[in-house]
């Protein structure tokens, strides 16, 4: 039924963010469900980056390549890792099933990064014990406004570390300058009713590429299993942008 998205144009246009929203969901899905396709779009995607640090696209394409791919920190980190590394040099990692993030159609790209800090005394004469420093894991989580498209396409989820934190980066595309705001977070119950669970401190967002970006620090404990409302708001109160994700249960 939807086999006109497995083309290699099709990818292309998914890629470049121009393929419409049912053809962008569908190929979202089966990246998550078949790691041959996956892989596929991923070599397709380094072709085209290499095309683009070669200057080989047509002009049209290199604009809306450079602001995705300019703009977003995830495509941001993926561009500069293929132009660090030689082209016939191959890395892929069938372990991490990454959503592929892009601005309007794309709702995040989740990175997890595990953060262990040791305490050492080289010292042969260590006359008393030391106290090793408290381990905090932390799980970082990226997230884009706009969030869903399509009915078909994924949220992002994850599950606090236990006794960790979770570092929230949201991004804030087409923004230029810096802002002060405050995060706000809400679940979501089964009637769509809202809570607020969370309250930040007054934040101000700093420069990612093209656009600005605010990183918070939330503590694990405050995120309970469900489905969470997140907005960046003005310190009056207006909302600026919106984003959604759900929380799982630590296993």
């Amino acid at each position: 039924m939807f086999s006109r998205h497995t083309s290699k144009e099709s990818v292309r246009e998914y890629l470049l963010g121009t393929l419409d929203e049912r053809g962008t969901a569908w190929i979202e899905e089966k990246c998550f469900s078949d790691s041959a396709f996956f892989e596929w779009v991923w070599r397709l995607e380094e072709e085209l980056i290499r095309n683009y640090l070669r200057g080989q696209l047509p002009a049209r394409e290199r604009e809306q390549f450079e602001r995705r791919y300019g703009q977003i920190p995830a495509l941001r980190k993926r561009l500069e890792e293929v132009r660090n590394r030689p082209a016939n040099v191959r890395r892929f990692s069938f372990g991490l099933r990454w959503e592929f993030a892009a601005a309007g159609f794309m709702l995040a790209v989740c990175v997890v990064s595990w953060y262990w800090l040791h305490g050492h005394d080289g010292s042969s004469s260590v006359t008393r014990a030391k106290r090793p420093p408290t381990i905090v894991p932390t799980l970082a989580v990226q997230l884009t406004p706009g969030l869903i498209k399509g009915a078909e396409a994924k949220q992002v989820e994850f599950a606090p570390p236990p006794g960790g934190k979770v570092q929230l980066s949201l991004e804030l595309p087409g923004r230029t300058a810096s802002v002060t705001c405050r995060l706000v977070l809400a679940i979501i119950d089964a009637d769509r009713r809202s809570e607020i669970v969370w309250t930040s401190d007054v934040l101000k967002s700093g420069a990612a590429g093209l656009s600005q970006e605010v990183d918070v620090e939330v503590d694990g404990a405050h995120l309970r299993p469900g489905d969470y409302l997140g907005t960046i708001q003005t310190p009056g109160g207006d909302v600026m942008e919106t984003y959604s994700f759900r929380v799982d249960v630590a296993r």
